[in-house]
């Protein structure tokens, strides 16, 4: 134990966590649910609070899809994979998103990769195209 007390962000339990409507009536164990899931939570200096919901920013840890169905094929959305890595023993797809730095890590996202899921994680591997000249 370091001493130290280390102030974490309510404002990205607020903004990321999807089950428990804020501080309307919110579920203290969905939300430990979601910061074990996400590998942890953001200190309040990294990701401030401003008393209103807003849009997920700072998710650091690794997406492992627990909203999309297992073996579905379906997506709505493109991201590009733009590489891979591992930590801990746990592989991941490092993914670039279209809305700009503001969402996700800077625009990027780490996605689970060689899962048990037929498609991957939320269909990642269904529709993978490589454009070649």
């Amino acid at each position: 134990m370091s001493g130290k007390l280390i102030d974490f962000s309510e404002q990205e339990v607020l903004d990321c966590e999807p089950y428990s409507n804020g501080c309307i009536s919110g579920w203290v164990n969905k939300a430990f649910d979601w910061i074990i899931s996400n590998n942890g939570i953001a200190s309040a200096n990294d990701y401030s609070y401003t008393a209103n919901k807003g849009d997920c920013k700072a998710s650091q840890g690794i997406f492992d899809g627990p909203n999309c169905p297992v073996d579905s094929k379906d997506t709505n959305h493109c991201l590009l994979i733009v590489g891979y890595d591992s930590v801990d023993g746990e592989d991941y797809w490092i993914l670039k998103n279209s809305w700009g730095m503001s969402w996700g890590m800077n625009g990027y996202m780490r996605m689970k990769r060689n899962t048990n899921k037929t498609y991957g994680v939320c269909a990642v591997n269904a529709w993978a195209y490589n454009p070649v000249k």
